[in-house]
């Protein structure tokens, strides 16, 4: 299953070890809009295609060699109003 994580916080840290854990499942894609942040965890899960617009993952993952777009996407930012618009982009 092919993973997308919006948010790179301290709790996108603890699902990334746990996808990292699961078989078959694979994080393709990572959204944060502090680059900092987003770069680091690229680098420190080895995932390639980062994203710091507010826009849908497959406006990026449709491009010619880029990876196929994400299954599922999971939500790691602080709710503050922020869960509600990121879900209607990836739905």
């Amino acid at each position: 299953m092919r993973v997308a994580l919006i948010g790179c916080g301290f709790f996108a840290q603890n699902q990334l070890e746990a996808w990292r854990d699961i078989h078959g499942v694979d994080v393709v894609a990572l959204r944060d809009t502090d680059p900092t942040k987003l770069n680091a965890t690229g680098k420190a899960f080895d995932i390639a295609h980062l994203q710091s617009a507010w826009a849908p993952f497959q406006d990026g993952l449709s491009k010619p060699n880029a990876v196929r777009g994400p299954r599922y996407v999971t939500l790691t930012r602080r709710p503050r109003n922020w869960h509600r618009p990121w879900a209607a982009l990836v739905a």
